[in-house]
């Protein structure tokens, strides 16, 4: 009897393959409920039905909650299981989109495979697949952007075009980073311009097209416009949100920030496999072929990683992702240069086998960094989440620390108490309060979100509210509750937060 080899998979066949394996790895590895911080911001967002946001239409995401108000009607798991769920579904498709980009570019799988495990299994990736945030949701239209890119580029065919300016304008009603890559697409246009394989139009119509996709987003800058009557302060809000101007417009970069930046790279690569970027980016210069491609690729990797290594905002990070999605391309054409020079089979077993490598690597790391007492130099106070486990190992699942930190507050607050949170911890005590209905006599308030009904917290009405109300704050550190508690007030802890007592 002859054994047949295993038929080959068609493109199609392979992007599914690609596609499922990573759904359920992400899916797998999901929070399955309440969270910090932004994700927690995100979570009462969806919640509430509030597309604008409370940051600045800069952090508005309009696209990404119309998709969150839609997936509420998916009978999975609870509401907030399946907010923290589009992320892991659409991390998975923009890997699936990076294995065929890298295929149709090359026309083999080796190559694309390790590009896509590469993307898949970064650190920062693959952290937010499995949170609630914005990122992977846009990674997804920006990874299929590259995908229509090459497509027209190879073809030249129109229609390429117009469902690459109609993704990318989908992509700016996710998130701001859309017009980075739009930057670079509208030099792409007008090179096809000065060829003369434009018309006017062609032109018009693509401008449209982008200009549908725009419309969630665009819709709240006019109503931000009508309501403001003020156009500036509106575009303002769109470029920078509330706050971060500054960090936006830094053009200064610290030896702090450049070991930072540095550590971040090697932490979603932690193998020797990231010595193939280099073998790519260089190799890809080297040809004729696919000029505009590799320029393209070039351009928008350098944009985003200028971008993100001098931002100064905490959690910038999260900021390199569109970095990371470019140069597991590069890093899939390295091995592509390599396997054109040596058929040797064991590069590729190597390789392989390198890019499985971050998976213990993440899990080894918060306890090797306990033992040798390093710390991220984060807060370190939040009860049931060690910083160290909680940032470096990348999956959530059964990652209960915000429900179990609400729920234990709750049981401690006196009657008709009044909590002041801090941004970190202010959604998930909100969230657990109305997603269970309990402690209605309870106030949780903060600078951001507060419960209905909560009163005024200010430095003028706490003295009103403590004649007959216990008044308790999350943190008693510095930045983390109001500055007149701080100079004017003693805070005890009781449990995990502490009550405002006045020195008087």
């Amino acid at each position: 009897m002859i054994l047949k080899s295993p038929p080959k998979l068609t493109r199609s066949q392979s992007y599914g393959l690609v596609f499922g394996i990573f759904a359920i790895i992400y899916g797998g590895c999901c929070a399955p409920g309440l969270l910090w911080q932004d994700s927690g911001f995100i979570q009462y967002r969806v919640l509430h039905h509030d597309v604008n946001g409370f940051f600045g239409l800069a952090l508005a995401h309009p696209l990404y909650y119309w998709v969150a108000f839609v997936v509420q009607a998916i009978p999975i798991g609870n509401s907030l299981f399946r907010i923290n769920l589009i992320s892991a579904v659409a991390g998975a498709l923009a890997v699936a989109n990076v294995f065929l980009l890298v295929r149709l570019w090359v026309g083999k799988s080796v190559p694309a495979l390790l590009a896509a495990i590469t993307l898949g299994l970064s650190h920062t990736f693959w952290r937010h697949a499995c949170i609630a945030e914005t990122y992977t949701l846009w990674a997804m239209l920006f990874t299929l952007e590259l995908v229509l890119l090459c497509e027209h580029v190879k073809t030249k065919k129109i229609i390429y075009l117009y469902a690459l300016a109609g993704v990318n304008g989908l992509a700016i009603s996710v998130h701001m980073f859309g017009c980075l890559s739009a930057v670079c697409l509208l030099g792409y246009g007008f090179s096809l311009c000065l060829k003369q394989q434009l018309n006017i139009r062609k032109i018009s119509l693509t401008l449209l097209i982008w200009a549908i996709g725009t419309l969630p987003y665009s819709f709240l800058i006019i109503q931000g416009m009508i309501k403001s009557h003020d156009i500036s302060g509106t575009l303002v809000s769109v470029a920078f949100g509330d706050r971060w101007q500054d960090d936006v417009l830094n053009a200064s970069v610290t030896w702090r920030v450049v070991r930072e930046n540095i550590l971040y790279m090697v932490l979603n690569c932690p193998t020797f496999n990231i010595g193939l970027i280099l073998v790519g980016l260089c190799g890809v210069l080297k040809k004729q072929k696919d000029r505009a491609m590799v320029m393209l690729l070039w351009a928008m990797g350098l944009l985003f990683l200028l971008f993100a290594w001098r931002y100064t905002v905490a959690d910038r990070y999260a900021f390199f992702i569109p970095f990371y999605c470019v140069m597991a391309v590069f890093l899939g054409l390295g091995l592509n240069d390599l396997l054109a020079k040596t058929r040797n089979p064991w590069l590729v077993r190597f390789v392989l086998a390198f890019s499985l490598c971050p998976v213990v690597i993440y899990g080894m790391t918060p306890k090797i960094l306990h033992r040798w007492g390093i710390n991220l130099g984060t807060r370190q106070d939040i009860p049931y989440r060690d910083d160290l486990e909680y940032f470096l190992k990348p999956w959530k699942a059964g990652y209960v620390g915000a429900e179990r930190f609400s729920k234990e507050v709750f049981e401690q607050l006196d009657e008709g108490a009044v909590l002041f949170a801090d941004p970190t911890t202010v959604a998930p005590l909100v969230l657990y309060q109305e997603c269970h209905n309990i402690r209605s006599d309870v106030h949780v308030v903060s600078s951001v979100i507060h419960t209905f009904g909560a009163p005024d917290f200010s430095e003028a009405s706490l003295d009103k509210i403590l004649e007959t109300r216990p008044v308790y704050v999350v943190s008693a550190r510095p930045g983390y509750s109001p500055s007149f508690l701080q100079e004017n007030y003693q805070l005890c802890q009781n449990g995990h937060v502490f009550q405002v007592i006045p020195l008087r």
